[in-house]
């Protein structure tokens, strides 16, 4: 069966297609991306404005051209922060559903969390020890520990990289410093007290989202290392470092990065860096795997409670 999965996030949203062979897996075999920043208008107003409707029509058109030509039967779309924010999600939801017949999902934090985790537990071996799975979105950062198949802590914080792109001044100024606190608090009570006395090799720190997926690339670009599967507190220092002190545009130019990455890495690498700050840790791995992909296996595997959309 060939399923869809559409991921609407605050700087981007993502197109995910899949054929689920019966008790077998998901083989992926076609993903797009649109940069349709929906954080903009809804970060900065409170709400969407004719913009988002517009590239909403647009962006939805497109998709759906893909998926009834590659004869997608199933589909579910997620919505995340931007609109959990916006006061009218519901009605841009309610267009889109007139408009095209497909319902958007628009889920919590904790859901985002556990489906991305989802994505997370069929990608690398969590059998072990701890494992801090951390993503950094335009809208949130959410954040969930588990030792082996336990859940210990799940936090979703409105902090994400769309939310601090029109400042300036990096993190340096009073909002984004009591930013920084407010996660450092939240994370130091929540999650640091089960981690005290664990050691480095105890202890498996995942990152997803696009931002800390590039952080895997940069290791290349920047350090002439050929694994982007992880990186090391060295290298995330080093690469860190060095993005400090690029401006956007050779960000794009001498890095390769698309604008919207540009503008959105530095931020990232400050929640990332909160994060971790005063954790003992060595390895910070980088799967390439999304919440596309924990919405397309929970499709696939009947287990949630989303409204779906059929195509045929």
């Amino acid at each position: 069966m060939l399923l869809g999965a559409i991921d609407i996030g605050s700087n981007g949203v993502r197109l995910l297609l899949g054929e689920h062979i019966p008790l077998g897996d998901i083989h992926y075999y076609f993903r797009k991306r649109a940069s349709v920043r929906f954080g903009a208008e809804a970060f900065s107003h409170g709400k969407f404005l004719r913009k988002s409707f517009s590239d909403a029509e647009e962006m939805f058109s497109d998709f759906l051209e893909i998926m009834k030509a590659e004869g997608v039967e199933r589909c579910l779309c997620v919505a995340t922060s931007a609109f959990r924010d916006s006061q009218n999600s519901k009605e841009l939801t309610a267009h889109i559903a007139k408009k095209f017949n497909l319902h958007i999902n628009t889920i919590s934090g904790i859901q985002e969390s556990d489906l991305i985790f989802r994505a997370v537990y069929d990608k690398l071996d969590l059998t072990g020890d701890y494992h801090l799975c951390i993503d950094i979105g335009g809208g949130s950062t959410e954040i969930k520990l588990s030792r082996g198949n336990n859940i210990l802590k799940t936090l979703s914080l409105d902090l994400g990289t769309v939310r601090f792109i029109d400042r300036d001044n990096y993190f340096t100024g009073k909002e984004e410093q009591e930013a920084m606190e407010f996660l450092r608090n939240n994370f130091m009570y929540e999650i640091s007290p089960y981690l005290k006395t664990v050691d480095a090799d105890q202890l498996q720190i995942i990152g997803t989202g696009g931002n800390l997926r590039r952080l895997g690339k940069l290791k290349k670009k920047i350090l002439g290392k050929d694994d982007n599967l992880y990186i090391k507190k060295k290298h995330f220092k080093a690469i860190f470092n060095h993005l400090l002190t690029t401006t956007n545009q050779e960000r794009i130019s001498s890095l390769g990065l698309r604008k919207d990455r540009a503008e959105t890495i530095i931020p990232a690498c400050h929640i990332l860096g909160t994060c971790l700050d005063k954790l003992n840790w060595s390895k910070l791995y980088l799967p390439n795997v999304g919440l596309a992909h924990g919405v397309l296996r929970a499709l696939a595997m009947e287990d949630h409670k989303l409204v779906v959309s059929y195509l045929k």
